[in-house]
Parts: structure tokens; sequence; C-alpha cells
């Protein structure tokens, strides 16, 4: 049998030839904050908590809310409607709804790709929905400011989507293809794609935050 043991950030490995020594914390640069892995013990009856926003202070709420809102209103919809995306959503007939989590409640915006000419920015719920994105006014600022990451967004449970994507056709349905193609992805996956540019910055805000404990 293979002796083993967690090995969590701020634990630091010898590694030599006759022996391997894990010291415990013993990293002069991070550390773990608080030891909560029990948070993520599989329990499928457990409740799961509300989205929210991770901002306590109200001035730096207000500010928050104010990056969020001016994204949503004068931002979101033209890059959508210049997304490659767009006919994918509007084969789809796609209506789909953003819900902002703040401190209390939360607030609802919505598109419907399958109407008649352009689509427009509805504040409010439309009804049945088949896209849904719901995420905290934190980690859509962060999105909108470039300061955060998919990783990180999709992991601390302030970020929730669901899609039932099917399209009525003469004599029955169509359903997406397996491969994906011509597929109606997230608005907000698609505005802030998870890719090597977003990886790169995630990078090298942790090197400059190990750089500044060092």
């Amino acid at each position: 049998e293979v002796p083993s043991a967690p090995f969590f950030s701020g634990d630091v490995a010898h590694i030599l030839a006759d022996e391997i020594r894990i010291d415990k914390q013993a990293s002069d640069f991070v550390r773990v904050r608080e030891e909560d892995s029990h948070r993520i013990i599989f329990k499928p009856n457990a409740e799961v908590p509300s989205i929210k926003t991770q901002t306590c202070d109200p001035e730096r709420y207000e500010k928050e809310m104010g990056v969020v809102k001016d994204f949503i209103e004068n931002s979101l919809l033209d890059r959508i409607l210049n997304s490659e995306l767009l006919s994918g959503w509007q084969h789809w007939q796609i209506v789909y709804q953003l819900e902002i989590f703040g401190q209390e409640g939360s607030q609802v915006w919505t598109i419907d790709f399958g109407q008649t000419g352009k689509p427009k920015l509805h504040k409010g719920d439309l009804g049945k929905i088949n896209l849904y994105e719901g995420i905290s006014s934190s980690e859509l600022c962060a999105l909108v400011e470039g300061t955060t990451s998919w990783d990180y967004v999709t992991l601390c449970g302030n970020y929730r989507t669901f899609n039932n994507i099917y399209r009525v056709t003469d004599g029955g349905f169509e359903l997406p293809p397996e491969d994906k193609s011509n597929y109606a992805l997230e608005p907000l996956m698609d505005i802030f794609p998870w890719d090597k540019d977003m990886d790169r910055r995630k990078f090298m805000r942790d090197v400059q935050r190990w750089k500044r404990k060092s």
C-alpha cells in the first residue's frame, strides 16, 4: 500500500532519493486561509444556497451595480447582435433570460430571438424561456472589468445556467446536433470567452498576488 495524504496550497514537498516529506503550510508566499473542504462533499439532499453578490461594502456595491447596469443596458445587446452565434440563437428561437443577483433579490432582462425583426432587450420576464443565465453582480462586474475568470465564476457558486433547446418544425421537433454545430451557447460565455487570454490574465494576477505576499 502506497502512503497518501491530501496536498494543499501552502504545503511544501521535499522529494529526496530515500524519502518524501510534506511540511504542512510551510510555504512563505501562499497559505490555506480556512480548511473548508467539507463544503464540497457530495450531498444530493443538501440545500443549495442562493446566488448573491460577494460585495458587502455599500459604496463598492453601488459602483459594482453601476458597472453591471451600464454593461447590460448599453453593451449587452450590441455585443449579441454582432456575435457569430446570432444566427444560431435565431434558428433555435431562443428566449434568453439573464438574472442578476445583488445584495437583496434579483433583476431580470430577457431577449426573444424568435420574434420578427431585430431582437430587443426587455427589462423583466417574458414568460417561458429556454436559455437561462443567473450570475451575481460581483462576478459579472469582475468579468466586465477583466479581473476574474470562468473557472472561479463557475466554481464559486455564483453562476448557474440551464437550457431546453429545441425547435418546432412541420410534423415534429428539431434537436441540436450531437457535435454541437449550429448550436446556441450562453451569451455571457460568448461575450467573455474562456480562452488563452483569460487564462493568461488569471495566471499573471496569481503571480502578482504571490509576489506581494513573498
